[in-house]
C-alpha cells in the first residue's frame, strides 16, 4: 500500500461561495487525494480578490471532509492603485522598485501564512501551490522549494511574462499542467527542465443528469437562451460578449436571450434580453446548463475551461473565441463546438446552430463523450498521487 502522505494546498481564496476556475480545480484535487493522504488546504480569510477583505471568521474549520486553516491578509486590496501600476508598467517597463510596488498591490500579502508555512515546513511532505499570479505563491514557495508543486495554470497574457514571475515558475520541484497548451507555453518562456510533471492535467469531470426540469431563473424559457457561467470580469471577455449579442439581436430579433450566471452580475445593466442571475448554486448551475441552448466561452485567456467541460458534460455544445487555444482545441479535439474571430463570425455561428438543431445535439453528445474519454476522475485522480508521491521519494533519497 502507498504511503499515506501529508499535503498542503496554498491557494488566495478557498470555500464554496468563492467564484473561480482555480479555485475549483483546488477543492477538486483536495478532495481526490483526500481520498488516500492527509490534505490541509492553506488559505486566505478573503472571499473576493478585488478586495482582499478578510470575511471568514473562523481560522481553522473542516469542510467536505477537508481541514482549512485560513489566515488574515495583511492590507485590503485597492483596485484603483493596481489598475494604475498595470499601466504604468506597460508604459515604461519593468522597474524593480515599480515591479514590487505591483506585486504587493497585486497580493493577498499575507504574513500569518508565510509564517506558517515556514515554521510547519517539516510538517507536509507536498506543497501545492495554486496559480502562479498570487502572493499567496510568489511569497512562500522558496520557503518550501523541494516539495513544492506549481499548479500555475497559466496562459499567454502580459503579466505572466514579467520578470517577478520567473522565480516562480523555475523554483518548485515540479509542475502540474492542465494542459498540453499549458505546458508547452510554459516551457517555451521558462526554464523548467528537469522538474517532475503530469502526463495528463486538468479535473475530472462527472457525468450530470439532464431532464432537470424548467429553467430555475426567471425570464429564461428551455432552449431559448445562451449560457455563459463565471466571473462577469473584463479580463473574461463577458464585456465584448454582450456587446456583440446585443448587436446580434439588433440584426436578428428573435426570443433568444443570454444568461450570465456569476457573482455580482446584477450590478450593471447589460441590456433587455441580457438576464444576470447572480451568484447560483451547483444545483442550479447545471439546471441552467440543462435547459439551455449552447454554452458560449468568450475568454481569450484559459489554461482549461472546468465551464466548458461541465457544458461538455451535460450534451450542450459551445461557441468561443478563437484566440483562446485551449478552448478552441477541446472544441476541434471534441468535434463539440464552433469558435469565432469576430463579430461577423459570432453572428454566423449563432444563425447555424440555432438552424441546424440535429447537428447542435450531435455535437453536445460529442463534447460528452470527449469529457468522458479524457477527463475522468480516476485518471486525474492519479496524476496527482504519482506527482506526490515522485516528490516525496526524491526528498527522501
Amino acid at each position: 500500500m502507498a504511503k499515506r502522505l501529508k499535503i498542503a494546498f496554498v491557494v488566495a481564496r478557498y470555500g464554496e461561495k468563492v467564484n473561480g476556475g482555480a479555485e475549483t480545480e483546488c477543492a477538486l484535487y483536495a478532495d481526490y487525494l483526500s481520498e488516500n493522504h492527509d490534505v490541509t488546504v492553506l488559505t486566505t480569510k478573503a472571499l473576493d480578490y478585488r478586495t482582499w477583505k478578510n470575511e471568514y471568521k473562523e481560522k481553522e474549520s473542516v469542510e467536505k471532509g477537508i481541514r482549512i486553516l485560513r489566515f488574515n491578509v495583511d492590507r485590503p486590496r485597492k483596485m484603483d492603485r493596481f489598475n494604475k501600476l498595470t499601466q504604468r508598467i506597460r508604459k515604461e517597463g519593468e522597474k524593480p522598485e515599480l515591479l514590487k510596488s505591483w506585486m504587493e498591490a497585486q497580493g493577498p500579502s499575507c504574513s500569518e501564512l508565510s509564517s506558517y508555512i515556514k515554521e510547519n515546513r517539516d510538517n507536509y511532505d507536498v506543497f501545492f501551490f495554486m496559480t502562479y499570479l498570487y502572493a499567496t505563491t510568489y511569497d512562500n514557495i522558496e520557503a518550501v522549494k523541494d516539495k513544492a508543486v506549481l499548479i500555475p495554470t497559466a496562459h499567454d497574457e502580459w503579466a505572466v511574462k514579467l520578470s517577478v514571475f520567473k522565480r516562480v515558475f523555475e523554483t518548485p520541484a515540479g509542475l502540474f499542467y492542465n494542459s498540453k497548451e499549458e505546458r508547452a507555453f510554459v516551457e517555451a518562456n521558462f526554464n523548467v527542465k528537469g522538474k517532475l510533471v503530469n502526463d495528463k492535467g486538468g479535473v475530472g469531470v462527472e457525468e450530470h443528469k439532464t431532464g432537470l426540469g424548467t429553467p430555475s431563473v426567471k425570464g429564461l424559457k428551455k432552449g431559448e437562451y445562451i449560457l455563459y457561467t463565471g466571473r462577469l470580469d473584463p479580463h473574461k471577455g463577458v464585456e465584448d460578449l454582450v456587446e456583440m449579442f446585443n448587436r446580434y439581436k439588433e440584426e436578428n430579433p428573435s426570443g433568444l436571450k443570454l444568461c450570465l450566471a456569476g457573482k455580482d452580475a446584477g450590478a450593471k445593466v447589460w441590456g433587455e434580453d441580457v438576464i444576470c442571475t447572480g451568484f447560483v448554486s451547483e444545483e442550479e448551475k447545471f439546471n441552467l446548463i440543462d435547459n439551455s441552448c449552447f454554452f458560449v466561452m468568450p475568454s481569450k485567456y484559459e489554461s482549461l475551461s472546468i465551464s466548458v467541460l461541465e457544458a461538455f458534460s451535460m450534451k450542450k455544445a459551445v461557441l468561443c473565441d478563437a484566440d483562446c487555444e485551449v478552448v478552441r482545441n477541446h472544441c476541434k479535439n471534441g468535434n463539440a463546438g464552433l469558435y469565432y474571430k469576430d463579430y461577423y463570425e459570432f453572428e454566423a455561428c449563432i444563425n447555424y446552430m440555432l438552424s441546424h438543431r440535429e447537428i447542435l445535439e450531435t455535437m453536445g453528445a460529442n463534447g460528452a463523450d470527449y469529457v468522458r474519454e479524457s477527463y475522468s476522475r480516476d485518471a486525474i485522480k492519479k496524476e496527482l498521487e504519482i506527482i506526490s508521491l515522485n516528490i516525496f521519494d526524491r526528498n527522501r533519497a
